[in-house]
């Protein structure tokens, strides 16, 4: 059983019905594929974060571009909660490959992109979120933020932290991410590294939006 696109209601799959959507992807994207290349559209059935990474294994595709929730009613800190759980986060955790996630129209060309964010927790995802980040910066000779932000509220132990232990933190967090990546930069030298308090996806939007970055 499928759940029909437009009527949301249950229905058995057909190969008629797939012809259906792929007619509607051909209809919805013909600007966009008119001239982009060599384009191959395919077609799957079952959980779609499993039938995704299973096409990019089958592939060895290089990276997955994946859409953000654009729901009305989800907006805000409730939107970026509901992706909790979601195809976006089962993807992202699992693939072999960078996950490129668009949450609205870029109305620039990559190669104008002057500065991204790398946001770090230092897990092995952030390692490989880094690389990306720094190649991408080199290549198109933009600048590189290296952003951390400090969860107070989870490396307290039952206590309130006092200010001069936050600031010691924080001067932790930033010679680890020297130790961790600058080390790794080579001769690039065009970056900056900071380190907020906060909750970290929260802090995260607020120095992109200051700093109007691109996010990885």
């Amino acid at each position: 059983m499928v759940v029909d696109t437009k009527t949301g209601e249950k229905k058995e799959m057909e190969e008629s019905y797939l012809e259906a959507i792929k007619e509607e992807i051909r209809k919805t994207y013909a600007k966009q594929m008119d001239g982009g290349g060599e384009i191959v559209l395919e077609m799957a059935t079952g959980l779609p974060h499993t039938e995704i990474l299973r096409a990019a294994r089958r592939e060895n595709v290089d990276l997955i571009v994946m859409g953000a929730h654009t729901r009305q009613e989800e907006i805000g800190a409730t939107r970026h909660r509901a992706i909790v759980g979601s195809t976006i986060q089962k993807v992202a955790k699992s693939a072999r490959c960078p996950v490129l996630i668009i949450s609205r129209p870029c109305t620039t060309c990559w190669w104008y992109f002057s500065n991204i964010v790398f946001g770090t927790d230092f897990t092995k995802a952030s390692h490989s979120a880094f690389q990306f980040a720094c190649k991408v910066a080199k290549e198109i000779g933009c600048k590189l933020y290296l952003f951390h932000a400090l969860d107070v509220g989870s490396v307290q132990t039952g206590k309130a932290l006092s200010q001069s232990e936050i600031e010691k933190l924080i001067t932790e967090r930033k010679r680890r991410i020297e130790e961790t990546y600058v080390s790794q930069m080579g001769d690039f030298d065009n970056y900056e590294i900071e380190v907020w308090e906060g909750i970290p996806y929260i802090e995260i939007l607020k120095y992109a939006r200051e700093k109007q970055l691109i996010l990885s």
